[in-house]
This record gives structure tokens, C-alpha cells and sequence, in this order.
């Protein structure tokens, strides 16, 4: 171990450059969530310059060999981060839902997605029935309509309609928390060809038993339906 008797110029400019995006890289604060995604980006970004001095300016096939190996790994890094952090695509039924009833109650994306991952997208035609009084179960699902229409009877007295956004079975959902033998008191009829979001009553309390928040945004949505679907049912009566 000797001092240096003679100091060398300076290096390259490619060899700064990747020492001036490893230091931007270290001093990236961590606390946003996507910090890490930066931080990697920002390290690749050093290799690649460090391979393209190694190659260029000092011709070392060992530090190319290295930094270029380097490179790969960090850059495949980038590359799984960055497709982990890009925001769930969704259908654009799931969009207008989610627009519509989630994003105002400041529920992300991605939690929505595993939401709706739960559940099944199904098709009625004109006609089709959803549920039969007296004869549906009534413990076993929640739906909440994609598009089309539903009409709910009682006894073939019309009742009201279901829209776009609004719960198909929210009234059962919340008067049967155990299992029973309850069944559907009302009939709910396609009025046109519709498409609603169905989760099993098993799968979704699992699931929300995982996620508190999500249940009490669901919960209070929920509350909102039923409330609504009470009003309009005494409208109509009253009329």
C-alpha cells in the first residue's frame, strides 16, 4: 500500500454521470411508497453508464462483463416494481362503478381491484330472472347492477326498479349475517339485457374479514342502498 505519487485527469464523463445518479439514488427519502421504484431506476441508470465507460474509455472486459451483468439484474428489478406500482386496469363498468361509488369515499384502486376479484361479472337477458319470492335463497350472494335494468315484484304487484349502481339484493344481504333458510320475498326480473357483479356471501365475508376498511365503506354503501330502496318503495305506495 503506497500514496499516490501522481494523480490521474479526471475520468470520463460516463463514469460521472453514473456516480452522479448513484448518489441522486441514495438520497431519495423513503418515505413514499414509490421510492423504491426510483431508487432502482436511478441504480440502473449508474450501470448503464458505468458499462458504457468500462467499454468506451478504460476498455476492461471485466468491468464490462460485471456491469453489464449488473445492469440486467437492476433493470429487471425496474421492471417488476414498475409493473407492481402501474394502477389496475379495470373494465369500463368497473371504472364508472368505481368512479361513481368508491373513489368518493377515498378508496385506492388497487384495494377496489381485489375487491372485484371476489366477485363474478354475469349476463341477464330480457326476461331472465335473478331471484323468485318464496323460492330464491336469500343468505347466499350480493349483486350490484352493471347495466341494464331489474324490476322487483311482490305477489306480480310491480314494486320499484333497480338501476345502474344500485345493489340488487342489499335488503337480504343485510337482514341474513348468519346462514339460514331464509328465502327472496320479492321477484327481481331482468327489464332489459343487464350485466351485475356477484360476490358469494362466503367468499366476500372472507374477505373483508382481512379488510376492515373496505368493509365499513362497504357496509355504510350498503346502509345508503337500502335507505334509498325504503324511500322509493313508500313513494310509490303512498302514490
Amino acid at each position: 500500500w503506497t500514496s499516490c505519487k501522481e494523480w490521474s485527469s479526471a475520468q470520463h464523463s460516463l463514469f460521472q454521470a453514473a456516480n452522479f445518479f448513484f448518489a441522486a439514488g441514495f438520497l431519495i427519502p423513503n418515505r413514499f411508497k414509490q421510492s423504491v421504484l426510483l431508487f432502482r431506476s436511478l441504480i440502473t441508470l449508474g450501470y448503464i453508464f458505468l458499462t458504457g465507460w468500462a467499454g468506451v474509455d478504460i476498455c476492461a472486459p471485466d468491468l464490462l462483463l460485471w456491469n453489464a451483468i449488473l445492469v440486467i439484474l437492476n433493470l429487471t428489478h425496474t421492471c417488476l416494481l414498475t409493473w407492481r406500482f402501474l394502477p389496475p386496469t379495470l373494465s369500463i363498468e368497473l371504472t364508472e362503478l368505481y368512479l361513481k361509488m368508491f373513489k368518493p369515499l377515498r378508496v385506492s384502486k388497487k384495494h377496489f381491484k381485489e375487491l372485484v376479484r371476489e366477485a363474478r361479472m354475469i349476463n341477464l337477458e330480457h326476461g331472465d330472472i335473478y331471484a323468485v319470492e318464496d323460492a330464491s335463497p336469500a343468505d347466499e350472494r350480493l349483486s350490484i347492477l352493471l347495466k341494464g335494468r331489474l324490476r322487483v315484484t311482490c305477489d306480480d304487484t310491480h314494486l320499484h326498479f333497480i338501476n345502474v349502481h344500485q345493489f340488487v339484493d342489499s335488503p337480504e344481504w343485510e337482514a341474513n349475517h348468519e346462514q339460514s333458510d331464509d328465502l327472496f320475498q320479492v321477484t327481481v326480473t331482468a327489464e332489459e339485457d343487464s350485466v351485475y357483479l356477484c360476490w358469494s356471501r362466503m367468499k366476500l365475508e372472507r374477505f373483508l374479514r382481512h379488510r376492515p376498511l373496505l368493509k365499513i365503506v362497504l357496509d355504510c354503501i350498503i346502509g345508503k342502498d337500502i335507505t334509498y330502496k325504503l324511500y322509493s318503495l313508500n313513494e310509490h305506495l303512498s302514490g
